[in-house]
Order: structure tokens, then sequence, then C-alpha cells
């Protein structure tokens, strides 16, 4: 159980970073982009220099989100290959 529980946070820090290069800006917003999906964790504004800005709660939101749906996913793994 230990190395699922360490394969599923895996997972999810990776699958949550891997999402921080998704542009998930809402149609009609200006002035910044936002990315990371099923929150949007990093903000980047559209200026000459932009600097992106990161929201740290969302960003363990995203994690906790890809942990879980990782962990799932290998336990079921796990129970249909018994």
């Amino acid at each position: 159980m230990k190395k699922v529980l360490a394969a599923s946070l895996v997972a999810g820090v990776v699958i949550t970073l891997v999402t921080g290069f998704i542009n998930t800006t809402p149609s009609g917003l200006l002035g910044a982009t936002w990315y990371g999906w099923p929150f949007a964790w990093r903000i980047v504004p559209v200026v000459l220099n932009p600097v992106a800005n990161y929201d740290i709660p969302k960003l363990v939101a995203d994690i906790v989100v890809w942990f879980v749906v990782a962990l799932v996913i290998l336990i079921i793994i796990q129970k249909f290959r018994k």
C-alpha cells in the first residue's frame, strides 16, 4: 500500500506541474493568462515583461485532487490484477 500511496503522490505532483502549461483563461478575461487545471494556480500578466504569480493554496489543492484521482485509479488497477 505504501508503494501505491507514493506512486499516487508522484503522479499527483507530475500531473499538476504538467497542467501548469495548460491555458485555462476564462473567455473574455483580459490582462492575464491563467494556467493549471482544475484550479488556476499560475497567473501570468499580459505585459511587456511578464512575471508569473503562483497561488500556493490552489497549487496544493491541485496536487491533492490529482493525488486522489491517481490513488483511485491505481487501487482499481491493483484490484483487477488479483
